[in-house]
């Protein structure tokens, strides 16, 4: 009887979750889903043995199978992997290395020589002083990167402090918030403190708080400066004016538009197209009535997952770290530091910021947030190529923003 050699490349991935299979090729993004029982349930279960070595045998009797046959077909023809005749080099089986990631040594105990290179992003909320009244204000900032108010600062000498600590030589941005930051004392200050650093600043303005002000001329003059306008509806006043003002620093203007139903949301692609601006974000907020308008702008489906373009290295990254946390830290106007802001605080201000950020990583709650850790995305074959978990999912208190059953 002929016998073969059933293999998968190295650069594709095999998940078994409960009765149902996934391989993911992570060079041509191809998937292939299949039912996990039957003679193609236990090849597949030999195939993710580690011992197996993404290698085994099987015969002519197994390809009969029409689960096999076709499951080998489509391996064949998105490159995925095959199958070789056993008679061929000997009945050598060859030698595959399946992509598991590896860790020479225990992560937690190699951080520590150059502990902050994994910081690369801080945000630092300086004050909470606002003369507005706006709707959600407690609320959007814990979605996305967004201003609002408090009764708090920062003293300037210990924004210092921290920026002393952290040094130029790996962060890539620091982003500048508050109530209405321009109504921060210290501002002049700290600009000059940062012309002293080579990453970008990113000073982040409700459109409400713009005004003729020579601080904000002063902000934008400085080469590393971006301003990021923050946009919610109903718009007060007109756009027209407020992009006037800044058109002749376009060019280091961002806008974000934060947007809670779909007529927001056209509205947002109105502006944007009418005023061809350039760099823009459109991010939902959850204000705890607008579900159906989540379900149907944010949650994912099955064919969203399954368009995931993810290269092996990124897949690696999400089994071990959260993508939107890792790396960043917040420090809030209340002297706390935090890893996300809707988890409790990692320190303070007085803390050393490399002790904060060797806490985060090998015991916090944030850096290390992975579907892994919740249900019920653990037994979920996909979900490896969903997004980490958002700041959505702690404020929809909900972990699957899906329409998948995994019943």
């Amino acid at each position: 009887m002929e016998k073969y050699w059933l293999y998968l490349e190295p650069y594709s991935f095999l998940w078994i979750m409960n009765r149902k299979g996934l391989v993911y090729n992570s060079l041509n993004y191809n998937c292939i889903e299949f039912k996990n029982d039957g003679i193609l349930g236990q090849k597949a279960a030999q195939l993710i043995e580690i011992s197996k070595m993404y290698c085994i045998e099987i015969n002519q009797n197994d390809l009969s199978d029409p689960d096999l046959n076709r499951f080998v077909i489509q391996l064949q023809t998105t490159y995925s992997g095959g199958l070789l005749d056993c008679t061929m080099n000997n009945n050598n089986k060859p030698v595959l290395l399946p992509p598991k990631m590896k860790l020479l040594k225990d992560v937690n105990r190699n951080i520590e020589k150059d502990i902050k290179s994994y910081l690369y992003e801080i945000s630092i909320f300086i004050n909470g002083q606002c003369d507005n009244y706006c709707n959600d204000c407690s609320q959007r900032y814990k979605q996305v990167s967004y201003c609002t108010k408090s009764g708090t600062e920062l003293l300037i000498s210990d924004i210092t402090n921290i920026l002393d600590q952290i040094g130029d030589r790996h962060l890539r941005k620091i982003n500048i918030l508050g109530g209405n930051i321009l109504k921060y004392e210290g501002l002049n200050s700290l600009l000059e403190i940062l012309k002293n650093y080579s990453y970008i600043k990113l000073f982040h303005l409700n459109y409400l708080n713009i005004t003729d002000n020579l601080i904000l001329l002063h902000i934008l003059k400085h080469n590393q400066n971006k301003l990021k306008i923050l946009v919610h509806f109903p718009f007060n006043g007109s756009f027209n004016s407020l992009y006037s003002s800044l058109f002749k620093d376009a060019d280091k203007i961002e806008w974000l538009f934060v947007v809670i139903s779909a007529d927001e949301f056209n509205s947002s692609l109105n502006l944007i197209d009418k005023y061809n601006l350039k760099e823009y974000e459109i991010k939902p907020i959850f204000t705890g009535s607008n579900s159906k308008f989540f379900e149907e702008y944010v949650f994912l489906n099955k064919s969203d997952i399954l368009k995931s373009r993810l290269c092996r290295r990124q897949i690696y990254q999400k089994e071990v770290i959260n993508t939107f946390d890792f790396g960043k830290l917040i420090f809030f106007s209340d002297n706390k530091i935090y890893a996300n802001i809707n988890h409790g605080p990692v320190g303070n201000i007085k803390s050393p910021v490399s002790e904060v950020i060797l806490n985060e990583i090998t015991k916090g709650s944030s850096w290390r947030r992975t579907r892994l850790n919740f249900r019920p995305c653990e037994s979920c074959v996909y979900h490896l190529l969903c997004p980490s978990p958002s700041n959505y999912e702690i404020v929809f208190n909900k972990m699957n923003l899906c329409a998948i059953s995994e019943k």
